[in-house]
């Protein structure tokens, strides 16, 4: 069987560098356990790359984080790849100088403190595993499903499902945020018939059965246990897909972001504005390309209008490779069990219902009805959020999501914690 190929990454302190460029992992059974090399500096960012390894662990000073255990997934290849900061400028300039006269890193690397651009000494942090991993995964009927981790895989995880004609790009600036990859393990996936995930064209393929298996699919491959699952927009339908065919505690919490609570023959009209039902309909039923074509971008502008071009770019892209019957089976064919969500929200299963109050899309007003009598709901309303309220490009509404949705998910843990006492 031939030998994996992993790429990993992860922080270090500059004294931490010096050790692994020395070599690491020398109490290993099995070598090559690990093989490190350094690329060039960039930014503020240093770069290692290229790990080898068939068994071991990651050990430095007998010291082995339960966090930092490398393994080989049969001959299957796996890419983890971040890019972490290193800390301030001069600790970059410091770790340029280790690579390029290693003799001299002896000194540097020998104290258990690093310090500061400023002088002053800071404590060194533990070893933080942290990876992004990407993988085609194969659900229970034969649809492949794109699939992409990032941070520590022995945090708290979070499942980001995204909505109509989106992908799982739509989730970039959370998943590319050390407020959340310091926390949380975050997973997201592209639905079926979305991105670079399989497009059925069958009804049975889109079964709320085949949705859920999709989700336990992403859970199986990363072994994650009990996860948050967060559903944007349509995405959010999904929670209720999932839910149907597993009991409330194989979540730790449903959130749903600016979302449908579930998909019914009337769903749209009750919640969607009247423009997204003119632009959803022009999507599917348009009959030029030019009509198709206005209404997608629309949409996406619609979505936040102060998205980057590139971001707008990379979604067109999607949309424009999706066959429209997936956005027809998406939105407007499929069935689900409405009688699950009056069930789970007779339940004490977490729920946070999270919006922003200027969203163009949805009637999110009406959200809060939806769950009135649920037993464990708690709403948010971000003050002038679109309907994509984390994105970076409005830095105060995006700070403040990160920190309600953060606060509202180490709440619960907390919770689950001390009544296990």
């Amino acid at each position: 069987m031939p030998q994996a190929q992993s790429v990993f990454k992860f922080e270090l302190t500059v004294s931490e560098i010096t050790k692994l460029d020395r070599g690491i992992n020398a109490q290993a059974s099995t070598p090559p356990a690990l093989c490190v090399h350094f690329d060039r500096v960039r930014g503020s960012t240093l770069r290692a790359y290229n790990c080898m390894t068939n068994s071991g662990t990651v050990s430095r000073e007998g010291g082995t984080p339960d966090s930092a255990r490398l393994g080989v997934l049969g001959s299957k290849e796996v890419n983890h790849e971040t890019s972490l900061s290193t800390g301030s400028e001069s600790d970059v300039r410091k770790a340029n100088d280790i690579q390029a006269n290693p003799s001299n890193s002896k000194s540097r690397g020998s104290s258990s403190s690093s310090e500061s651009s400023d002088g002053d000494p800071k404590p060194r942090s533990q070893l933080s595993w942290h990876t992004n991993d990407t993988r085609m995964l194969v659900s229970a009927d034969g649809t492949r499903i794109y699939a992409n981790a990032v941070g520590d895989p022995s945090k708290q995880a979070i499942v980001f499902i995204h909505g109509f004609c989106w992908s799982l790009i739509a989730f970039d600036d959370i998943f590319e945020d050390r407020r959340w990859t310091s926390k949380l393990y975050l997973v997201r996936y592209d639905v079926r018939g979305h991105g670079r995930s399989g497009k059925p064209d069958t009804d049975a393929a889109w079964e709320s059965k085949r949705l859920a298996e999709d989700f336990d699919a992403v859970v199986c491959a990363f072994k994650l246990c009990r996860p948050f699952v967060a559903g944007w927009s349509l995405g959010s339908a999904h929670l209720m897909d999932i839910l149907s065919f597993h009991p409330v505690d194989y979540v730790s919490g449903i959130i749903n972001i600016a979302g449908a609570p579930y998909v019914s023959p009337d769903m749209l009209l009750n919640i969607g504005t009247p423009f997204v039902s003119e632009l959803i309909e022009r999507m599917t039923q348009g009959p030029t390309v030019e009509d198709f074509q206005n209404a997608s971008e629309e949409f996406i502008r619609a979505c936040c209008r102060t998205l980057p071009y590139e971001v707008r770019r990379k979604c067109l892209g999607s949309i424009m490779t999706q066959p429209r019957s997936m956005m027809v089976r998406s939105v407007k064919t499929r069935e689900q069990d409405l009688s699950t969500f009056e069930r789970v929200g007779r339940t004490r299963v977490p729920c946070l219902v999270i919006y922003g109050e200027e969203d163009e899309l949805v009637l999110v007003r009406k959200l809060p009805g939806y769950y009135w009598g649920w037993r464990n709901a708690k709403v948010e309303v971000l003050k002038g959020g679109s309907h994509m309220p984390w994105s970076k490009t409005d830095r105060a509404v995006g700070d403040e999501f990160c920190e309600r949705m953060l606060e509202w998910i180490e709440g619960v843990v907390r919770g689950r914690t001390l009544a296990r006492l």
